[in-house]
């Protein structure tokens, strides 16, 4: 039976610890750490580099795993899961957006958007006319065929949110989206993916350096001597 005090909850991270083995000898990086997001709830995650912010965000995406501990996602145990399972919920609950694009030079704009939707199994001209109108929404309409080398940064982070987003995730995890971009686009493109997920109700972690942007989120997290405190 679900707890209704969580039943917007859609990120748990509940006593997780990790560990690396470095020259013989054991790395704790986490320890008990825990932390909740909630359905349209944007929360920033800072800290001091190197301490662990980017792996945190790859165990909660489960592209690792941790060494004890649980990850939640969308009341959904991963603890058991395995690596098809974790897969299919990544590729259905979670969006990810990264300081660089990682769009597919080979692919058209719409082309690198709708790739979730079919690697998820949806009908490929339907997921290409989907991307397609998102891509309108975030005005790109001039640049549906353009290609990632003829983009300008700003579109290319633009394009790399549509595709983040796209398929409807419940969870938003993004790991300094804009810190590749001048400040004048990084104001606009961070704009842009506060406003896509607020309207969406998607739940966001959202890892940055720049303190003026984690101020303008619902509330801040910082990761500090493998622990979650308040920022």
């Amino acid at each position: 039976m679900n707890n209704p005090l969580e039943e917007d909850v859609v990120l748990k991270l509940a006593a997780l610890e990790k560990t690396f083995e470095q020259g013989g000898r054991k790395l704790q990086i986490f320890k008990n750490l825990s932390l909740k997001v909630e359905k349209g709830e944007i929360v920033a995650l800072v800290g001091q580099s190197g301490t662990g912010k980017s792996t945190l965000l790859q165990i909660a995406g489960l592209l690792d795993k941790a060494s004890a501990g649980e990850v939640i996602i969308d009341k959904k145990s991963t603890q058991s899961m395995n690596d098809r399972q974790r897969t299919t919920l990544r590729n259905e609950d979670i969006g990810f957006v990264y300081q660089f694009h990682h769009l597919l030079p080979e692919f058209d704009a719409v082309e690198n958007v709708a790739m979730p939707m079919i690697i998820g199994g949806h009908n490929r001209s339907e997921a290409k006319d989907r991307a397609a109108e998102m891509l309108r929404d975030l005005g790109l309409a001039e640049r549906l065929d353009h290609r990632p080398a003829r983009l300008s940064g700003g579109e290319q982070q633009r394009i790399a949110i549509a595709r983040a987003l796209v398929h409807d995730p419940k969870l938003l995890l993004a790991d300094e989206p804009t810190g590749n971009l001048d400040p004048d686009t990084s104001a606009g493109v961070f704009d842009l993916l506060m406003g896509l997920v607020r309207d969406r109700g998607v739940g966001a972690l959202v890892a940055t350096h720049n303190l003026q942007l984690a101020d303008q989120m619902d509330r801040g997290l910082e990761l500090k001597s493998g622990k979650i405190v308040p920022f």
